[in-house]
């Protein structure tokens, strides 16, 4: 690359760009170092009855298709936020064996589970209920 002087203008401070080969000397562009990189989108698609199917395209061409009656209920919603769409993006660059893989990476990915509320049971006493005992006793004389 060849130096280039430029010269500005006192009055305005404009510089003057009259120089031809000016242009090619400051170029930011390379034509050389152009390099296309693979561009990889996520679309979402609503199925009817609260479905869900995600296709992973990359330049255009379908390389993956996750379909949500796949998924648990638990892993439908976490792919359906803003970490769970850079998983799917994440999981695309590294590159999609399987479901099976999908899966397990996501199993790994997701946030623990809430421990359940144990229901404790009311413990009803055995045998007859004390009005019908009463009644009987009552039948029977005792009483």
């Amino acid at each position: 690359m060849t130096s280039t002087h430029i010269t500005f203008d006192p009055e305005n401070h404009i510089p003057d760009f009259n120089d031809p080969g000016l242009k090619y000397n400051l170029d930011l562009y390379h034509e050389e170092d152009d390099i296309a990189e693979k561009v990889i989108r996520v679309k979402r698609m609503s199925l009817p009855n609260d479905g869900n199917r995600w296709k992973i395209m990359e330049n255009d061409k379908v390389i993956f298709t996750i379909e949500g009656t796949d998924l648990t209920k638990r892993e439908r919603e976490y792919l359906l936020t803003i970490d769970g769409f850079n998983f799917i993006l994440l999981q695309a660059k590294t590159g999609i064996e399987s479901l099976t893989a999908f899966r397990q990476a996501l199993k790994i990915q997701l946030p623990a589970k809430p421990p359940k509320k144990i229901k404790v049971k009311k413990v009803r006493p055995r045998g007859r209920p004390r009005l019908i005992r009463k009644i009987e006793a009552s039948y029977l004389g005792i009483i």
